[in-house]
């Protein structure tokens, strides 16, 4: 299914919209703008109601989605991304609610975008609507407000880890370095400074998740064995440069 890739963005101070055009992608006309909004054309259903979503953090879901198709991360429907958003959403509430798999109390009240369950990155690039959710957490439910849903299959992880407050962007990609890595080194090695592991999980599973949290205790990446690595930080690019240094050492060490 084709996606639009007309875009602009909405800067309030010149009163009108403002094409632009990202040199890294000629057919995506994302850029960052300092005090921007964007707005959504064509074929991204709701712009009309744009005023009611957190579009910087919209904006934020896109460029990681950007950046983990362009390193090959997120192959098919591999890949999500999570951010919570750093203050509270006024918004209409949501009339559809999915139960957590697991209750965070310190997430309470909080709203989170969350790409959708079997979503690409060409889709969250093309049609935010279709492929976030925007989700209130309310006592064990979580409340869609904007978007779609159902959230991820590793809902559990972004939950505790994004309860942890260690940064407010979570990003989990399936590199090739892991396969290889958990390939020739079955039972697992100790990584350079700044990584953690975890042995092989069901994916989506509550024991992933939990063995996640403790890892993230003291690293802020870390490498799931046989699976792929996921990342916590402040940012969408301070997640980008964590995976990409975990690539980095991973293919140093495959290498030598």
């Amino acid at each position: 299914m084709p996606y639009a890739s007309s875009w602009c963005l909405w800067d309030s101070s010149a009163g009108g919209c403002t094409p632009s055009r990202r040199s890294r992608d000629p057919d995506l006309n994302i850029t960052p703008m300092k005090n921007a909004k964007l707005l959504f054309h064509a074929r991204c259903s709701g712009y009309d109601r744009m005023e009611t979503v957190p579009r910087n953090e919209v904006l934020q879901m896109q460029e990681a989605a950007l950046n983990l198709r362009d390193h090959g991360w997120a192959k098919g429907s591999s890949g999500n991304i999570s951010i919570r958003l750093s203050t509270p959403f006024s918004g209409d509430s949501g009339k559809l609610y999915y139960n957590a798999p697991l209750k965070v109390p310190e997430l309470e009240g909080s709203h989170i975008l969350i790409t959708r369950a079997g979503s690409t990155m060409e889709e969250v690039i093309g049609d935010p609507e279709g492929s976030i959710g925007l989700f209130g957490y309310h006592e064990g439910k979580l409340d869609l407000v904007w978007g779609s849903g159902p959230p991820t299959s590793e809902l559990s992880s972004h939950l505790l880890i994004l309860s942890m407050k260690k940064g407010n962007v979570v990003m989990h990609c399936h590199m090739d370095a892991v396969l290889r890595f958990s390939s020739n080194h079955p039972g697992g090695r100790t990584l350079p400074g700044g990584f953690g592991s975890v042995g092989w999980f069901e994916p989506g599973s509550p024991e992933l998740a939990f063995a996640t949290m403790n890892a993230m205790k003291e690293h802020n990446t870390v490498l799931w064995m046989g699976h792929g690595a996921i990342s916590c930080a402040g940012s969408v690019d301070e997640c980008i440069g964590n995976l990409l240094e975990l690539e980095r050492e991973l293919e140093e060490i495959l290498d030598g």
